[in-house]
């Protein structure tokens, strides 16, 4: 490691100067008298506020089995009304991964895949600690079955949910793919030409609204009333964008980072097994996991597919391709098992708040002529609270998926929207992904 101490290296955040030491915290006060007063303040003030939004809400009883529940966000209705299907979509693809796993690792399908594919079993099990990516491609090898059978149902979900919009989805991630590797990975104006690509493709899409077969050619005009569930495809593919610029800068530092460690250099670090996180952002990983179905695979994961978290390449690919290996991240079944009860928690939270205060309903309808200065207001922090938590539940249920298949990424939302104080930490933990993705 002391070549990347004394040597700048493009990527590597070693060389970045170090920041002060912080001050030693002092012990916490939470079972003083001061904070038992502030308890106190905080249960009447908050039961008070939910009271005031009740009362502004609704005329009826809260016992009323016709109380009204507001549904008036287009957003969270959608999400609601389709969290089944997502649940199930997204158990399959699970399932269908730890089915793989198991198949690849039990000692009976290695022995009926060598006779059948008339190759030796000593490809079947990933070697210890040490990737075998430099090897022939081999499905059994490195997780490759795993990622085959992801890539064809993240071609089957994309087919489903945008329908024949597919071809313009794999138009712009092969044409990036060929940019990035063929012509900007390791130029001068690599960075520029990554980042300028990309916000082009964005402004286009918004230009021409996702585009129309029926304008490049008026025999293609039948294809535009077959573009899946969601037409409009290019809203979520904002998402997509943020990934594939972080495979053409992840592979464009691996190119730079060639000639100033060596060969050798890359491929120790990139064997390296039991990584940090903050190794898996900036180890290159070996020049066989640049290719097209890893990419391909990265762009489509179908749980972080439309919202996220972000997650960079290098991190993505170390984690499938060690996972269930004696190299996996540690994700134990207590933590995952919590995460879901969390979420379920934060969506009986939501299902009452809407229930007894309609902060949107309120908000769409401008009713604000007999309401008070502080119904107002505390009409408007439910609506930012509402905004807030429809935004932890759709990132938290990707994330939870994630970890049930055994891949780490960052928790979007790492603090509640009432407990940030500054512009700046509000950003950091509101798109906590996106802000680790930046720096």
């Amino acid at each position: 490691m002391d070549l990347l101490r004394d040597t700048p290296v493009p990527g590597f955040s070693l060389n970045r100067p170090n920041k002060k030491s912080l001050p030693i915290p002092e012990p916490p006060r939470t079972q003083t008298v001061e904070y038992y007063c502030y308890y106190v303040i905080t249960v009447v003030t908050v039961s008070y506020m939910i009271y005031v939004g009740y009362v502004v809400s609704s005329q009826k009883t809260f016992l009323d089995p016709l109380y009204k529940f507001d549904l008036s966000d287009n957003q969270w209705s959608n999400f609601r009304s389709n969290l089944p299907i997502l649940i199930i979509v997204m158990g399959l693809f699970v399932a269908i991964n730890r089915f793989t796993i198991l198949y690849n690792n039990n000692p009976t399908g290695n022995s009926l895949y060598a006779r059948l594919s008339g190759q030796p079993d000593s490809y079947s099990r990933p070697e210890k600690d040490v990737y075998v990516s430099n090897k022939p491609f081999n499905l059994r090898a490195d997780n490759q079955m795993m990622i085959v059978g992801m890539a064809i149902f993240s071609t089957i979900f994309l087919c489903v949910v945008f329908g024949f919009s597919i071809i313009f989805i794999m138009l712009i991630i092969s044409l990036n793919y060929y940019l990035a590797v063929h012509v900007f990975a390791g130029t001068k104006f690599g960075y520029f030409g990554i980042f300028s690509f990309n916000m082009g493709v964005l402004f286009m899409n918004e230009i021409y609204r996702g585009y129309s077969f029926g304008s490049i050619s008026p025999s293609m005009a039948w294809m535009d009333n077959h573009r899946g569930i969601f037409t409009r495809w290019d809203v979520t593919f904002n998402i997509t964008m943020l990934r594939m610029v972080s495979f053409g800068l992840d592979y464009h530092w691996k190119v730079l980072q060639t000639p100033i460690l060596g060969e050798k250099k890359m491929l120790v670090l990139a064997s390296q097994s039991k990584l940090t996180e903050k190794q898996r952002l900036e180890y290159s990983r070996f020049d066989a996991d640049y290719n097209f179905l890893n990419y391909f695979v990265y762009l489509t994961y179908v749980p972080l597919y439309m919202t996220g978290p972000i997650i960079t390449y290098n991190d993505f690919v170390y984690q499938i391709k060690t996972k269930h290996t004696s190299s996996q991240i540690s994700i134990s079944p207590r933590y995952i098992a919590t995460y879901f009860a969390r979420l379920l928690f934060s969506f009986l939270t939501m299902e009452t708040m809407l229930h007894v205060v309609h902060p949107v309903a309120i908000s769409e309808a401008r009713a604000f002529t007999s309401l008070s200065p502080l119904q107002i207001s505390l009409v408007g922090y439910f609506y930012l609270t509402f905004i807030w938590l429809k935004l932890l539940l759709i990132w938290r249920l990707a994330r939870a998926f994630t970890l049930l298949d055994g891949l780490f990424v960052i928790e979007n939302m790492g603090r509640c929207m009432s407990n940030n104080y500054s512009l700046s930490d509000f950003w950091k933990e509101w798109h906590r992904s996106y802000n680790r993705f930046l720096v």
